[in-house]
């Protein structure tokens, strides 16, 4: 058998303001602490801020009748990400087979993993804008997001089929390599309310 424990420590902050419920900021705040890595890495902060534009609310737009909620937003945050085993960053060893010393039978142990000790979180950034918009009651509805994430510092297992003598031996995890994605979601809806055989009916 085997026996492992990791621990997680967070510590977590939120300040929100909001200006007559038009202008609206928050600011979230991460310190996060996992003994899946090495006392000089253990440590990460991880921030994220958002803003808000009640637009609805602004005297220029008092009078469109047919506007019921209009909200520019945008945000940008980090996170992080420590999946992988809870000793990745420590040379482990392995069980091998049995040697003789002297006249006595003994189990023999050899480095199975090299230590990888510069090993941190992963961290994932991302980016948002988004509007916000209803419409006629609320009968038609959009939601628009425009997003972007960039992967980075990306925990990764590596390794190979060679034995060390022909150069494979290799820390379990590292951090390397990086991945983006971004896009653009449009979501419209529709609602409404008729009369059917002299009874409300609500679709949407």
């Amino acid at each position: 058998g085997y026996y492992n424990i990791n621990t997680l420590n967070s510590y977590f902050g939120r300040a929100f303001y909001s200006y007559d419920n038009r202008y609206m900021i928050t600011a979230n705040i991460r310190w996060d602490g996992s003994s899946k890595f090495g006392a000089g890495n253990r440590w990460g902060f991880f921030p994220s801020f958002s803003l808000g534009w009640n637009m609805a609310k602004e005297h220029w737009l008092e009078n469109a009748s047919c506007l019921d909620d209009l909200k520019l937003r945008a945000s940008v945050g980090l996170l992080g990400n420590d999946s992988v085993s809870p000793y990745a960053y420590l040379s482990t060893y392995a069980q091998g087979g049995k040697v003789v010393l002297g006249n006595t039978v003994n189990p023999s142990y050899y480095t199975n993993v090299i230590a990888s000790p510069n090993l941190s979180w992963e961290k994932i950034s991302s980016y948002n804008v988004g509007l916000d918009l209803n419409m006629w009651n609320g009968k038609l509805g959009a939601e628009i997001d425009a997003y972007y994430s960039y992967t980075y510092d990306m925990l990764v297992a590596q390794g190979t089929n060679f034995p060390p003598s022909m150069g494979g031996y290799f820390p379990t995890y590292i951090n390397g390599n990086a991945i983006d994605t971004g896009g653009i979601d449009i979501m419209l809806s529709h609602k409404n309310t008729v009369m059917l055989a002299g009874q409300p009916f609500t679709y949407g």
